[in-house]
Order: structure tokens, then sequence, then C-alpha cells
């Protein structure tokens, strides 16, 4: 079964609300739930979970978004953010055989703000399998 992840961004104080929404509104494939915090604002949450590929992000108050992760780094990126990474390290030119050097982005989300990427360095704040 393909599966894809997405990031659904939260507060601690909204964390037991948001979890109920997760579990209410997406069927999980897989039951562990990471929930990263933001290292430069601590009351900032970043829930990752998987769901069937093809499931769209619920609307809902809390922002939701399609993301990939780099496994050897621990790097939460959208498609764009590394896009815009690109474009910053080239001169503004889209080069698909540029190469990222991940290192410089271990345990950070990568996302867009406005015109460029933003990066956010994390740490995890829990874990959870929902099975249990």
């Amino acid at each position: 079964m393909n599966t894809q992840l997405l990031c659904l961004f939260t507060t601690k104080e909204e964390l037991d609300k948001t979890l109920d929404f997760i579990v209410s509104n997406y069927e999980i494939i897989n039951p562990n739930v990471f929930i990263l915090e933001s290292k430069v604002r601590p009351e900032e949450l970043f829930v990752t979970f998987n769901v069937e590929k093809g499931s769209q992000p619920v609307s809902s108050q809390w922002k939701t978004i399609l993301v990939h992760r780099k496994k050897q780094t621990n790097t939460i990126y959208t498609i764009n953010a590394l896009n815009e990474v690109v474009k910053s390290m080239t001169g503004g030119q889209m080069d698909n055989s540029f190469v990222i050097d991940w290192e410089e982005f271990r345990n950070c989300i990568l996302s867009t703000s406005n015109s460029s990427y933003k990066k956010i360095p994390t740490k995890i704040y829990k874990t959870l399998n929902l099975e249990n």
C-alpha cells in the first residue's frame, strides 16, 4: 500500500484536540505518529502521520500539508521548499542536477514562506502509537 506523509501544525495547548481531530478525520495507515517541537518556538508542534496515497488534507483550523522525509537527516520538507532551497543556492535558477547538502537541514522542517523557504529546527517532543 502506498502512503504519503502529512504534517499538521499545532501548539502544545491544542495537542489533545489536534490528535482527536486526526483520529476522527484521517485513516491512519501507520499507527506511529511523531510530534516534533520547534527549537525556536517550543510552543509550536508539528504532528506527522501517514495516510493512504491520494488522501487530501482536511480543511480545518490547523494547517496540514503534504510533506516528504529524508530519513538519513530526519528532514521533513515540501517539494516547493526544496525548489526554493535549490534556487537560493544557484542564483535563483532551478537546477534539477543540484545536489543538496542534507546535513545543513538535519532535524528540520523545510516549508515555504512568502517567496523563499523557511527552515525550522526541530526535536522530538513525543511519539505515539495510535493502535494502543
